[in-house]
């Protein structure tokens, strides 16, 4: 573990918010290294007990000790910008920050840079319902499991159902934005409007030269299968922990891709209902006046 050294820069989420896209996109990038693996799970802490539907497969691949987390970057040359992506770190938040000076002190490395995407929360809640939707590990309506959050939160189902509290971004930002002097803040409707824009931000908060980033690729889009039976075959294929453990990482990740480009095709919008938005605009007024203080931003625009 001696040479071995801890990444440069983490993107810390949020869920739904942009963060898949941002580090295909820095793939690309020859000057940086992320591993093909985009979900670290590592500075979060979590246990790997979660017992929701599926979650089995989840617990399997959470990172519990440094020395498999340092083993992803083993690979990167000397000469490369390393990072993460991991949108439970912000989730997470209290643990994760003091994970990160944990490891980051002892081996007496200066902190990362932070990169927080934030997205609409009403949007962002209803993206991760469909996003389980499509996985076929949600067969509630959005209006029940917004209410079933809490028992299944009790039952210790994975932290991403947690649909509403996971769109409660004030204590998240507030604390990163305390601990930590290099953090930038993006918002994924900037993403989306303009993305070479926002490429060119990061590349510049991280240190990088100027590069042409190809942005027509979509990741990890959420919606309802078209066709179940096709939708539940390429899940199926995306969920087996035996094939990703007896194949190579750069073979499955780019068979990986392939099969995510079938799994998009295959989907559909689902549209929320007027009265569960209503409901959600109240749940997150407090707060999105809050960050609006934070960051001197006006985010009224996500409660209209």
């Amino acid at each position: 573990m001696e040479n071995k050294k801890l990444p440069d820069f983490l993107i810390v989420g949020t869920a739904k918010a942009g963060t898949t896209s941002i580090a295909k996109y820095l793939i690309q990038n020859d000057q940086v290294f992320i591993p093909y693996r985009k979900e670290c799970t590592f500075f979060s802490g979590m246990e790997g007990n979660f017992k929701g539907p599926k979650d089995k497969w989840v617990n399997e691949a959470i990172i519990k000790n440094i020395e498999d987390y340092l083993d992803l970057f083993e690979t990167a040359q000397s000469n490369k910008v390393t990072g993460e992506a991991s949108p439970d770190y912000l989730y997470f938040y209290e643990k994760t920050i003091l994970n990160i000076k944990k490891h980051y002190q002892e081996r007496q490395q200066a902190f990362p840079k932070i990169i927080i995407i934030l997205r609409n929360p009403i949007d962002r809640a209803f993206s991760h319902y469909m996003h389980f939707v499509r996985d076929f590990v949600e067969t509630e309506s959005f209006a029940k499991a917004l209410n079933l959050e809490k028992e299944r939160k009790e039952k210790n189902w994975q932290w991403p159902y947690q649909y509403k509290e996971v769109g409660l971004y004030f204590d998240q930002v507030k604390a990163l934005l305390s601990n930590f002097d290099e953090v930038l803040v993006l918002f994924y409707d900037d993403l989306v409007k303009d993305a070479h824009n926002t490429m060119n931000l990061i590349n510049d908060f991280i240190g990088l030269r100027p590069f042409n980033y190809d942005l027509n690729k979509k990741y990890n889009e959420s919606g309802k299968p078209q066709n179940e039976y096709l939708g539940k075959v390429l899940l199926k294929i995306k969920g087996t922990p035996f094939i990703k453990k007896v194949m190579p990482s750069y073979i499955y990740y780019k068979a990986k891709e392939k099969k995510d480009k079938l799994l998009l095709r295959n989907l559909k919008k689902m549209v929320i209902l007027s009265e569960d938005k209503e409901y959600l605009k109240e749940y997150y007024k407090e707060d999105v006046g809050k960050l609006s203080v934070l960051l001197n931003k006006d985010l009224s625009h996500w409660l209209k």
